[in-house]
């Protein structure tokens, strides 16, 4: 009903950006995030949309040629020029397959390659800048390993080249259980929805579906984005990132063996799962509190690394999908964005104010999240360690399943 708060329909922070791009791209009007999240109804949002031209419309250009990365692919360029041997932003998916026919797998993920101009790109230097040039053909790397020398973890690691591509590769593992089909994309050219898209229309293709055309090519978001950095908004985002992280201190967790001398970019992974009663605890203690179940773990997030730390400020990164307008959700292409949140914990807050604090920070960082962090980090100067990324050293990324 008109009337009833958007939040009692289940509206968190993630859908929240995706249905504010949408009212701003269909209406040309602004809707303020905080209205969203904060008990307003539709009849209340109505009320409070305003005019703003800040926004450029995004249209397909078709423009031939080679094309400028986008900011956020800039910075993964430069670590990837910094590590060209290592995996670290190898995106790798696995599952077990039961009755797949390799031969139709591979003829749908031809035709995914031939409908997604991203996995037909690579990034060739182009005198002293590197570019995004989009192949007319480019094969998918596909092979069926048999028997058991295979190894998952090794295939899911093997380095991309960026200049030559392809920067897609999958693979069907055989043996004595089911196949294995493991499918490796460089975040460069996708990312986490990316990867909801490719299953999706992979599936359809699998299937002997035909699909409608994708509307908007990759670069025509990039040339968007510049024009829209360019103009008063970029200004705006701008001054509000730099008055934010003016003098942010990195975060420093003891550990037990020094910090290297460069990032190695190895890590581990730890499982943990939560009850369904504590979940519908922590999510009524969100509402309690206007707040959405990402801030409330983004708050305890933040309550443990100062007890480690002992700081009372420093900044948590949190991940943004990066796609403000909704002709973007159809896209294969790196998007996501990382909000530098800066934590404020002076006068040792109990954890409902400390709850209402991130609240209004993520809400003010989402509203300002069209600033690629590469450009944030570019223009804040900070002092570089390669031992440490700037700004920000530990990341909250909050991923809501997608059908």
């Amino acid at each position: 009903e008109p009337g009833q708060p958007l939040t009692g329909l289940g509206l968190d922070s993630l859908s929240a950006v995706e249905l504010k791009g949408a009212v701003e791209s269909a209406l040309g009007l602004a809707l303020p995030l905080a209205d969203l999240l904060q008990g307003a109804s539709v009849e209340e949002l109505a009320d409070r949309l305003v005019f703003t031209p800040e926004i450029p419309p995004l249209r397909a250009r078709f423009v031939e040629g080679d094309a400028s990365l986008s900011a956020g692919q800039r910075g993964l360029w430069f670590i990837h020029q910094l590590a060209p041997e290592g995996g670290a932003y190898n995106i790798a998916v696995a599952a077990r397959v039961r009755g797949l026919d390799p031969a139709a797998f591979g003829r749908a993920l031809a035709a995914l390659v031939q409908r997604h101009e991203a996995l037909r790109t690579i990034f060739p230097m182009v005198g002293d800048e590197p570019v995004q040039r989009v192949l007319p053909d480019l094969p998918p790397d596909f092979q069926i390993e048999k028997g058991p020398g295979w190894s998952l973890s090794a295939e899911a690691w093997r380095p991309f080249s960026l200049e030559e591509g392809p920067l897609l590769r999958a693979r069907i593992f055989t043996g004595d259980e089911e196949p294995v089909l493991l499918v490796v994309v460089h975040h460069i050219v996708a990312d986490f929805t990316s990867l909801a898209v490719m299953a999706r229309d992979l599936a359809a293709l699998y299937r002997g579906e035909t699909l409608a055309p994708v509307a908007l090519r990759y670069a025509d978001y990039v040339q968007w984005q510049g024009e829209m950095l360019a103009g008063p908004r970029g200004e705006r985002l701008w001054s509000y990132w730099r008055e934010q992280l003016e003098g942010v201190r990195d975060l420093d967790v003891p550990a037990d063996h020094p910090r290297p001398p460069a990032q190695t970019w190895k890590g581990d992974a730890r499982a943990a799962s939560l009850s369904p009663g504590l979940v519908a605890s922590l999510e009524a203690l969100a509402a309690e509190g206007g707040s959405t179940l990402f801030m409330v773990f983004l708050t305890a997030f933040q309550a443990q690394l100062a007890r480690y730390s002992g700081q009372e400020e420093f900044a948590v990164g949190a991940a943004l999908a990066g796609r403000p307008l909704p002709e973007l959700s159809g896209l294969v292409g790196f998007f996501v964005n990382l909000l530098p949140l800066r934590v404020d914990l002076a006068g040792e807050p109990r954890f409902r104010e400390l709850l209402d604090r991130a609240r209004r920070t993520a809400l003010a960082g989402m509203e300002h999240g069209d600033l690629p962090f590469p450009l944030i980090a570019e223009r804040m100067r900070p002092v570089r360690d390669p031992a440490r990324p700037p700004l920000f050293q530990t990341v909250l990324v909050f991923q809501r399943a997608r059908p």
